[in-house]
């Protein structure tokens, strides 16, 4: 992650820790750009350090439920990395400023730029955010209360990032995770109505 002009705010780190929990888990360099050019870590505390064990307590704090992460600082090419390590969360993590799916962003972008929603964009959804929730859901139906999540997600994504419906595109994000979040956590751990012996009309 790009660091050279500025620091990486607490923000940005968390969520991207987030997303790491929600896919499969990993390690997040901080300093060190996709293509394996080192750029170095800029100290986010006083006296021109990083404490770890500070960086933790963040995004523990920061994260629901807590993330618990391993970080170090070391040293690479005479420059300093901030290595964050992630595990895989057994439950759907988001922030405490709400849900959040970053990555979401960029693909929904680039394939809505073609043309009509495809069957990459599905595939991408049912991949990337509804499996993602199901697997972690407790309760009965994970299944349906993971689409439910992801047609919010994804809505959220098309009509913010990508149309730039406004007033959403420009909202506040604490505004939109205090509207947005009840009901996601109402349907990931609600009770849902049940379904009428009629079936589906």
């Amino acid at each position: 992650m790009f660091e050279q002009r500025e620091r990486l705010n607490d923000r940005d780190l968390v969520e991207a820790v987030v997303c790491l929990a929600n896919g499969r888990g990993g390690v997040l360099l901080v300093g060190v750009e996709d293509d394996g050019s080192i750029t170095g870590a800029l100290p986010r505390h006083e006296h021109g350090r990083t404490d770890p064990l500070r960086v933790q307590a963040l995004i523990a704090n920061s994260t629901q439920p807590p993330i618990s992460t391993i970080v170090d600082v070391v040293e690479l090419s005479t420059r300093a990395v901030l290595v964050v390590q992630v595990v895989d969360s057994p439950r759907v993590v988001g922030t405490t400023r709400g849900p959040y799916l970053r990555r979401a962003i960029a693909v929904l972008r680039s394939v809505a730029g073609e043309g009509p929603v495809s069957d990459t964009v599905r595939q991408f959804i049912e991949r990337s955010i509804i499996a993602a929730f199901a697997e972690r859901l407790p309760g009965p139906e994970p299944q349906l209360r993971a689409v439910l999540i992801g047609s919010q997600v994804a809505g959220l994504l098309l009509a913010r990032y990508v149309v730039r419906l406004e007033p959403l595109a420009s909202a506040d994000r604490d505004r939109l995770a205090a509207i947005y979040g009840p009901t996601i956590e109402r349907y990931a751990y609600g009770e849902l109505p049940a379904q009428s012996e009629e079936g589906c009309a």
